[in-house]
C-alpha cells in the first residue's frame, strides 16, 4: 500500500504510521524537523485504513495537498 503524505499552507507534513503497539494513527511534521509527533484527536485504531480515511478526510476539509 502506497502512503500518501499530506502538506498543509505552513508546510507541516501529515501522514499515517503505526506505533510500537502495532496502532496506527495520524503524525505530523513541521518544517526543518526530522521527528514525526502524534496528531490528538485521532485516536489509535488497530486499522490503517481506518486511519488513512480518517486523515484523508480531515485533510480535504482543510484544504491540503497531496505530497506523496
Amino acid at each position: 500500500m502506497s502512503e500518501k503524505v499530506y502538506i498543509d499552507n505552513r508546510g507541516w507534513k501529515y501522514k499515517v504510521m503505526e506505533d510500537l503497539a502495532g496502532k496506527f494513527c495520524p503524525r505530523y511534521q513541521k518544517p526543518g524537523k526530522t521527528g514525526w509527533k502524534t496528531c490528538h484527536g485521532f485516536g489509535h485504531v488497530e486499522s490503517r485504513e481506518e486511519s488513512e480515511a480518517a486523515l484523508a478526510a480531515w485533510a480535504e476539509k482543510k484544504g491540503m495537498k497531496v505530497v506523496g
